[in-house]
């Protein structure tokens, strides 16, 4: 799909000879042409990559009264550049739209490995949900390597007194059965929970 709009040129890098848009302006751009979830996506992801807080506030301001600029607001106060993954973002939202209790984000645990960081924690009930993509097993080396040191890493989590649920990319889609697994997961007392 093509849109016509002039872009002053402090919001254009060049990149190995090509023109394109900075950081800030892709987000900007993105979260008003997407729709809500593939923004705050690209949003995550460009926040995560160091994106200027005051450079898309800037935007923001000077697109007021433009066309879209609502869905901009939304994408940015829901954006948080913690997320590591999509799969992050995607049940990050999912949680705030369950209203169910607010995760620490990128929690540090300790283990006798040395110190974990979770994707979703909360602390006062010692429960963790890791999410997992694709990419995190396919992408970055052998996946029987990576699908053991996961296992090995939960164990080391599981020993030291906490409670992990996996979600896997594809329970994403299936919002009723994933909002009960969790809800399940959440609200289960620690002593009836058996140690697989």
């Amino acid at each position: 799909m093509r849109h016509n709009q002039t872009i002053p040129e402090s919001e254009v890098r060049i990149l190995n000879g090509m023109r394109l848009t900075s950081l800030e302006r892709t987000i900007i751009d993105c979260a008003r042409l997407l729709p809500f979830e593939p923004g705050v996506i690209v949003a995550d992801s460009g926040l995560a990559q160091g994106a200027d807080q005051d450079a898309l506030r800037r935007l923001v301001a000077e697109g007021r009264g433009t066309r879209g600029i609502r869905r901009v607001r939304e994408v940015l106060a829901a954006a948080d550049g913690r997320a590591e993954s999509p799969a992050e973002t995607r049940f990050r939202l999912l949680l705030n739209e369950w209203n169910l209790p607010d995760a620490e984000l990128q929690l540090w645990i300790s283990t006798t490995g040395g110190r974990e960081r979770v994707d979703f924690g909360w602390s006062s009930r010692r429960l963790v949900i890791e999410v997992h993509g694709y990419a995190k097993y396919f992408d970055y080396g052998p996946p029987d390597e990576k699908i053991a040191a996961q296992q090995a890493r939960e164990a080391r989590l599981v020993a030291a007194g906490w409670r992990v649920l996996n979600i896997y990319w594809p329970e994403l889609d299936d919002h009723e059965t994933l909002r009960a697994k969790v809800r399940a997961f959440l609200t289960t007392p620690h002593a009836l929970v058996g140690v697989a």
